[in-house]
């Protein structure tokens, strides 16, 4: 399980420890990409909530099993639409906007 750090750098050490994870350079987004061999898009899940990516799935090829299951967390300040994920040939690739949208705090009204 990875957890999320100070740094976008932490989470990739921790997250490369598990699985094959690798950062590709970009000027304005954060994109990792997250091998996921024997998987096919059809058999992975990716779903977000409460700040947490999760990914899962499971595949049988030639009478083994493989399972992928695997969380992280995120900065507080992405929503669902600031990240975007997409498959190509056996490999995830997570893409987060460099800069962070504040969350504007509102001050209520009180009647």
């Amino acid at each position: 399980m990875f957890t999320y750090k100070s740094t976008f750098e932490d989470l990739y050490k921790e997250a490369n420890a598990a699985h094959k994870l690798t950062v590709l350079k970009d000027d304005k987004f954060h994109v990792y990409s997250l091998e996921v061999p024997y998987f096919e898009k059809e058999d992975i899940t990716v779903k977000f909530k409460n700040n947490r990516i999760y990914i899962y799935g499971d595949k049988e090829v030639y009478g083994t099993q493989f399972s992928l299951e695997t969380n992280f967390l995120v900065n507080e300040t992405y929503t669902e639409e600031d990240i975007s994920v997409e498959y190509k040939a056996g490999v995830l690739f997570f893409k987060f906007p460099k800069e962070l949208k504040l969350k504007i705090e509102k001050k209520l009204k009180i009647s």
